[in-house]
Formats: C-alpha cells, structure tokens, sequence
C-alpha cells in the first residue's frame, strides 16, 4: 500500500490543562496546537488548529495496554487518523509499542489503558493500517476487515478523541470513499484528481468499497462534504430518473450523496451509492493498492 504523504512542516505543541482540586482525579484536556497559515485577501494569517483528548497524565494502570498512535494531516483539509494493528481477523489498537513517539497522556477505559502517541504519518508497518474516525465509529470496519469493539467503543464514549478544531470550532469528519481502476493508466490519473462529466455535472465521484472490491486497482479517499444533498428517495417510476439525475451540474449544496432508490419496476437506480464534490479540495487520496 502506497503513502501518498510526505512530511509536513513542524508543529508547535502546547498542553492546556484544566484547574482541578487536589483531591478529585487528574483528568486533564490536552490541547494539541499547530499553527496553520492561511491566505486572506492577498495577506497571510495563522489559524490555530488543535485536538483536544480528554487524558490522564498519570501512569497505566489496566488490565491491558493498548497503544493508540495518531497522525494528523493538515494540508489540504485537517484530519486524524490512528493506526490499527490487524490480528486474527480484526482491526485493533498495538499492544507493543512502536518506536519513539510524543506521548500526550493516558486514558483508562473499561479495565485497560489507552496510551496516546502523535507521530508523523509515514507507510504502515506490516500488517498495519491508518484509519478514518469514520471507519471506526460509522462503518466500524476498514474495507471488508471489522475493527474491534475495543477501538470504537473507546471514541463513542470518549467524544473528547474524535473532534479537531480550528480555533473554536469543530471541524468535519471526513467521509472514506473508493474509486475502482481496472488500468494503472487510468488509476493514475485519478490519482491527480480529474474532474468527470457524470449524470450530476463536471464533478468528481467517488462510492463505497462494496461497489469497486473486484477492480483491479482501488483507491481510497477522505472526503470533506461540507454542505450535503441527499438524493434518496424511496419510490417512483421512469421518469424518476430525470428528476434524479443533474447533468448540467445545477444543484445545491457542496456535493451529493446518492443512496438505495427503487423504481416502480422493482429495480435499484444503479448508480448508487455515489458520492460527488464539487470542489478539488474536498477530496485527499489517503492510499492505493492492487487486488491480488
């Protein structure tokens, strides 16, 4: 599996703590902070992007120790991704502890330790894959692997992981897409990220891994939706289709999800499910591979 990334300029780290009583528990919020310049009417301005963990600064004291490595990408949108470790069929936090990384606290949860590391995003070791909030919290699998119940709990009851913000406010969690390649070439140029003239305008389009699986070359994505149009309706006829379809690209909202629509003749609209952007920076290739 190819790593599209490469090194991103240094981070600026500060911990925040909040004020607590000697006798109460040393649960603090670690503000992790980047500053991250933007352009503005021809002047640069910093925007101070963080992520903020509600985490223990004591040391683990669980059952287990569960190692949860997180990356955080900033260009061309923030995310985070943590590193899964695949064993016996599943998709789980290390238990061993990968090399040298910013440890930033620890978090116990349901009798075991979350120990929290910032690294660099850099290709997975063996076995090793970097995962979507969505992926684990939404389709709680990656691809066709399930992701234990141990890694989606820990973010469903700990929303304090889940989030990055940018000043005050919360930002998107990007939604993991699929394109599917039977040729390189093909594959390649979907990698520069090309618009197509598809049946909702000049856009780009992308769906879920259940719809490409069998193509030669798949490639992953982060999608950021922004404003979303939902096109899912449940019944109708031919002429349906027409009202479904926006070839001349005029619809509202930042992009378009097509879901599970059946038509009078009992039959799906094939085109679901389909994911379309309209804007280059919506989307991030997060990773390719071969089908063996």
């Amino acid at each position: 599996m190819k790593n599209p990334f490469s090194s991103y300029t240094k981070k600026i780290i500060s911990i925040l703590a909040e004020k607590k009583e000697p006798a109460e528990p040393r649960a603090e919020e670690k503000m992790i902070t980047f500053e991250m310049p933007e352009m503005e009417d021809d002047e640069q301005k910093m925007e101070t992007l963080s992520y903020r963990p509600k985490l223990d600064l004591s040391d683990p004291v669980g059952t287990m120790k569960y190692y949860c490595i997180f990356s955080i990408t900033r260009y061309p949108r923030p995310f985070i991704e943590f590193l899964l470790h695949e064993d016996k069929g599943a998709l789980c936090f290390p238990t061993k502890k990968q090399k040298e990384n910013q440890e930033e606290g620890v978090k116990e949860h349901g009798g075991n330790s979350f120990i929290f590391y910032r690294t660099q995003r850099e290709d997975p070791p063996k076995n090793h894959r970097w995962v979507l909030i969505d992926e684990i919290c939404n389709h709680r699998k990656y691809q066709n692997i399930p992701i234990s119940k141990i890694v989606y709990n820990l973010f469903l009851e700990n929303p304090s992981f889940i989030y990055l913000y940018k000043g005050e406010k919360k930002l998107e969690i990007p939604t993991v897409a699929y394109t599917g390649h039977d040729q390189k070439d093909n594959m390649t140029i979907a990698l520069g990220a090309k618009n197509e003239m598809g049946k909702f305008g000049f856009y780009y389009y992308f769906t879920n891994y259940e719809k490409i699986k069998t193509a030669t070359f798949l490639i992953r994505y982060a999608l950021f939706l922004d404003q979303l149009l939902v096109n899912h309706i449940s019944s109708g006829n031919e002429r349906l289709i027409k009202r479904i379809e926006h070839p001349e690209g005029v619809w509202e909202g930042d992009s378009l999800y097509v879901g599970k629509i059946k038509l009078e003749d009992g039959n799906e609209y094939r085109e679901h499910p389909l994911f379309v952007v309209k804007k280059f920076d919506q989307h991030v290739v997060l990773s390719w591979e071969k089908n063996i």
